[in-house]
């Protein structure tokens, strides 16, 4: 049997194109969105509600997860453009930098490949000058690695919808409980912002609502108070992007935490259908556009913005070039790289299916 994928909803695309937005201001100029990290938050919840989704899918209708499709089909849609990423930073080096300095870039290298260039930066181990963005990658591949695994274990063992998605939030909460043990014993800001450990909470987050709203009904408290949130939400997301400093304990304490709540709250709003007002603006064409390529725009444009600053730029201006040059590099990679790459992923797929029919 094959397994088809879920409905795609436009809405979400413009959800990470306003994520990644974030993040690229705040990369390029902190002083005009200090709380633009916060981004980053809202891609690993919206990743956590898609990917558990998918796996539900399959074990609805499979009644198994088959891991090795799984890890083979996130490997064609992220590793062929973090290489292509990587090939050209290779190059430039290559070209500007003194071989002296090669053996540390190379170090910089190895370990976005590997996917831990977030342990290198939790535990000093490495400080990456111009690749230090891909620790939320690492993170993400971390945790696409373990989730299937402890998913299908949750999925076996516990058969009560709510006993499901108990366990899953129960993950999450030792995930913050865990995070803020560790800034109570004074552990770093790189150690909390950056350990798979301490951030796979707000992945979770989202992992736990893919399985409320697969099997569990609203809870009567959201339906109360919908129309309060449907605005509440992104007005304090917002709020929280203008004024958070990623340095302050709060952060790490309950704004984690929160944000996670508000992006899993706004992800609901949007699969029930009934915050059709934002339906509507998330799905205007550019905003649609900006999220299918987000994946790009986050892997270019903070390299992009390292070799801008060698230029007398700063705050808006280094905005808007970084905006220039990013989607115009992100766009090119996923018409002539990415697309094609997944195309064919797609066939083969189809073609395994029909032979074990």
């Amino acid at each position: 049997m094959h397994v088809t994928s879920l409905n795609h909803e436009p809405a979400l695309d413009g959800v990470r194109a306003l994520a990644v937005l974030a993040v690229l201001v705040f990369h390029a100029a902190p002083q005009l969105l200090p709380g633009g990290f916060i981004g980053v938050d809202v891609f690993f919840a919206l990743s956590g509600y898609l990917i558990t989704g998918i796996l539900l899918l399959e074990y609805q209708q499979l009644g198994r997860i088959r891991l090795g499709r799984f890890w083979s089909r996130r490997w064609w849609r992220l590793g062929p453009a973090a290489l292509l990423l990587l090939l050209v930073y290779v190059a430039v080096l290559a070209v500007r930098l003194p071989p002296e300095s090669w053996p540390d870039r190379g170090w910089d290298l190895l370990l976005v490949m590997a996917y831990v260039s977030n342990w290198a930066r939790a535990l000093n181990w490495h400080q990456l000058v111009d690749l230090g963005h891909t620790w939320s990658l690492a993170v993400e591949m971390q945790f696409y690695l373990i989730w299937p695994l402890l998913l299908w274990g949750i999925l076996r063992w516990a058969q009560r919808p709510f006993l499901r998605v108990g366990l899953v939030v129960l993950l999450a909460l030792v995930s913050w409980l865990w995070r803020v043990y560790l800034q109570d014993q004074g552990a770093s800001l790189d150690r909390l912002y950056n350990g798979t450990d301490v951030r796979v909470e707000t992945l979770l987050w989202g992992a736990a609502l893919a399985l409320m709203v697969s099997s569990v009904p609203t809870l009567e408290l959201m339906r109360r108070y919908e129309h309060g949130l449907q605005w509440g939400v992104p007005l304090a997301l917002l709020t929280w992007m203008a004024v958070a400093d990623w340095t302050h304990p709060v952060v790490y304490s309950l704004g984690i935490t929160g944000v996670s709540m508000m992006t899993i709250m706004w992800l609901h709003g949007l699969h029930n259908g009934r915050w059709q007002g934002h339906l509507v603006w998330l799905r205007a064409g550019p905003l649609v556009w900006l999220g299918q390529i987000s994946y790009g725009v986050y892997l270019w444009h903070f390299p992009i913005i390292r070799a801008l600053l060698e230029w007398p730029l700063n705050g808006l201006p280094l905005v808007l070039w970084t905006v220039l040059l990013t989607l115009l590099v992100a766009s090119v990679s996923r018409r002539f790289l990415e697309l094609p790459l997944l195309a064919r992923r797609d066939r083969r797929d189809r073609r395994e299916a029909r032979s074990t029919q």
